[in-house]
């Protein structure tokens, strides 16, 4: 692979910025038509099923009865079509054909993506978002591998970071191979993250102050 130059290092901050500034344009109009954050809708509903407040963290938050969460819809301007499913948020723009995906983070972040997220966007941004020609040229050929040399680079400059540093650790502390040679997560119950799925979601990728700073 050819060298990473500073360009396209600087293209692809900007693109991650754009990305989430985009989300949470898109999550605020589901939660105008849902009267509820997107991300306590689905990631938090969907891990407890009784109807008690949310402690801790989320004690501000009440449960939907669990039979009302749907997982699509439509926006109140009838342009935008979405789709939650596992950690995700899928949207659909109904007539120019624009994409997004929020990878959803640990503890209420939605500044978060992963590289799929992210290729998916570049590929499939177009007007009136930024086209980002300079990059779709550059993945035209190995996007995977390319999109994650990327990012390693901007994880080496410390322009990157990880959303839970702390959780991941946990992840890697307490992951074993059990007796059928399967790696299995075994985190003690009193270090245990509030929910569960935090321990999916807490290697998403989040820009570090020193990226925002150098935006």
């Amino acid at each position: 692979m050819t060298e990473i130059s500073r360009s396209e290092i600087n293209l692809l901050l900007k693109a991650i910025s754009d990305l989430v500034t985009k989300q949470k344009e898109l999550l605020a109009m589901v939660q105008e038509k849902l009267q509820i954050h997107p991300y306590d809708y689905w990631m938090i509903q969907k891990e407890s099923f009784d109807g008690d407040e949310i402690q801790g963290f989320y004690s501000k938050f009440k449960r939907i009865n669990k039979h009302l969460i749907k997982q699509d819809g439509v926006s109140s301007n009838g342009e935008w079509m979405w789709l939650f499913h596992g950690n995700e948020c899928d949207f659909f723009h109904k007539s120019d054909g624009r994409k997004l995906t929020v990878a959803f983070g640990p503890r209420g972040r939605i500044d978060t993506f992963n590289p799929w997220t992210l290729l998916n966007f570049i590929q499939n941004s177009k007007a009136p978002w930024e086209e980002y020609r300079e990059l779709k040229e550059y993945l035209k050929v190995d996007p995977p591998e390319k999109i994650s040399a990327l990012i390693d680079s901007l994880l080496q400059e410390g322009l990157l970071e990880t959303a839970d540093p702390k959780v991941c650790a946990l992840v890697e502390k307490y992951t074993i191979m059990n007796e059928d040679g399967f790696l299995e997560l075994c985190i003690p119950e009193a270090e245990m993250p509030e929910y569960s799925f935090e321990t999916n979601v807490c290697d998403r990728l989040v820009i570090s102050k020193k990226g925002l700073a150098s935006l």
